[in-house]
This record gives structure tokens, sequence and C-alpha cells, in this order.
């Protein structure tokens, strides 16, 4: 009966907590600029760092993404693709959402997850794992 009666405080507050956090979120008529993408990013990496093993993990993560060689061919897609997006999305906004609508289709009828190699990726990233894992013993 006890664990009933934590479980159930638990609950009640976890609830207050969410009301506290949703009447403190932004609301349409402010002001206030809503965060950039960027700094959720930020503000997500800080969250794992916290953790030694989520540490660990987005150091070697974040180290295999610099040197990829695929970073700089989507970042400059992505800009190029920013470019013509944000005049294509003034112009004309339904027209971008039906092709993002679209485009997202394709992708789930072609079953596109299946074109990347899982082993490829683990490859890349795992001799870099355990060597973050073992410096991290040694100190």
């Amino acid at each position: 009966m006890n664990n009933m009666q934590t479980s159930c405080d638990r609950l009640a507050q976890s609830r207050d907590r969410l009301r506290q956090a949703l009447s403190q979120a932004v609301r349409p008529g402010d002001d206030s600029p809503a965060p950039s993408f960027e700094d959720t990013a930020a503000e997500v990496w800080a969250k794992l760092k916290g953790a030694t093993s989520a540490h660990i993990f987005t150091t070697v993560l974040k180290n295999w993404w610099y040197q990829h060689p695929l970073r700089l061919a989507l970042q400059v897609s992505a800009q190029t693709a920013e470019m013509v997006a944000t005049p294509v999305a003034q112009r004309h906004p339904i027209a971008l959402v039906v092709g993002a609508g679209l485009a997202g289709a394709l992708l789930v009828r072609t079953r596109a997850w299946r074109w990347l190699s899982v082993s490829a990726v683990f490859a890349g990233l795992t001799p870099q794992l355990i060597q973050a894992l073992s410096t991290q013993q040694k100190a």
C-alpha cells in the first residue's frame, strides 16, 4: 500500500511540474524569440555531458562526425537548401509543405532507412569508442 501511495504522490508531483512548465511556455502573443535548433541542440549536448557514459559516447560521436567526409557536403547542401527554400516558402508555403510531405512519403515508400549500413556506422564508431573507454579507465 505504501508503494501505491508513493507512486500516486510521484504522479501528482509530475503533473504539477508539467502544469508549471506549460504555464511558463512561450505564448503566441509573446515577443520573446523561439529557441533556435542550434540552441536546443547545444542544450541537449550540455545535459548529456553530465553523465559519464553519455559523455564518453557523445564525445566519440562528435569527434567521429567532425572527421566524417559527408559533414562538409551536408553543411553545404543545408545552406544551399535554406537559400533556395526561403524564397519559395515566402511565396508558396503550401506548395513547400506538400512537397515535403511527398518527399517524406517517397522516403517511407522506398524504405530509405534500409540503405544505411548499420555495420558500417558501428565499424567507424567502435574503435573510437573502445579507445575513449580505455583512456577513461586509465585516468
